[in-house]
Formats: C-alpha cells, sequence, structure tokens
C-alpha cells in the first residue's frame, strides 16, 4: 500500500510542477509579447497569472501530502502550506471574478 501511496505523491507533485512551469512560462511569453507592442490587452495577464497561483496551490497541497503520508521526509509548516493552498484557491476565486466582470457576449444585431 505504501508504494500506491508513494506513487499517488510524485505523481501530484509531478503534475503540480509541470502545470507551474506551464503558466510561468505562458505568463513570461505574454509579459514579452506586452513590452514588444505585440499584444496590448492587460487584463489577459490574468489568465496564466491566476493558473501559476493555482498550481502552486496544488503543489503545496501535494507536499503536504506527501509529507502527512510519510512519503517525504522535510519539515514545512503546516499552516504554510495550507495559506499557500489556500492562495491558489483565492487566485481562481477572482480569476473568475475577472472573467465574469470582462466576459460581455456580442449581440450579433448591435452595430
Amino acid at each position: 500500500m505504501s508504494d500506491v501511496i508513494g506513487d499517488e505523491v510524485r505523481l501530484a507533485l509531478a503534475v503540480s510542477v509541470i502545470a507551474a512551469t506551464i503558466w510561468l512560462v505562458l505568463l513570461v511569453r505574454m509579459v514579452l509579447a506586452m513590452k514588444r507592442g505585440r499584444e496590448r490587452r492587460p487584463y489577459i495577464l490574468a489568465m496564466p497569472m491566476v493558473g501559476l497561483l493555482a498550481s502552486i496551490g496544488t503543489l503545496a497541497s501535494a507536499i503536504g501530502f506527501g509529507i502527512q503520508t510519510g512519503v517525504l521526509d522535510f519539515q514545512i509548516s503546516s499552516d504554510a502550506l495550507s495559506l499557500v493552498a489556500s492562495m491558489g484557491r483565492g487566485a481562481l476565486l477572482m480569476g473568475g471574478v475577472v472573467a465574469l466582470g470582462y466576459y460581455h457576449p456580442h449581440n450579433g444585431n448591435e452595430k
């Protein structure tokens, strides 16, 4: 059973690290595009920022899971991990608020 839990922890860590890396690369690409004048919509940066914070939150949860199950053997405050994980949930909430605020479907009848 311990091998199964170890595999689950490693998978959770890997997925979280890969997700954070992808969102970070996307954020950097978008910022560079803005600096070069190829992107002019600053609100579009909300998407990769939300994704990055959410994936960092999942990474904190995966680390906490690994410590709790004994797969990871190092000391990080559970309060700190909970704070980071909550930050990810808060980012998802605020991302939804931003998306709702900016999304306005186009009515084809209007000119």
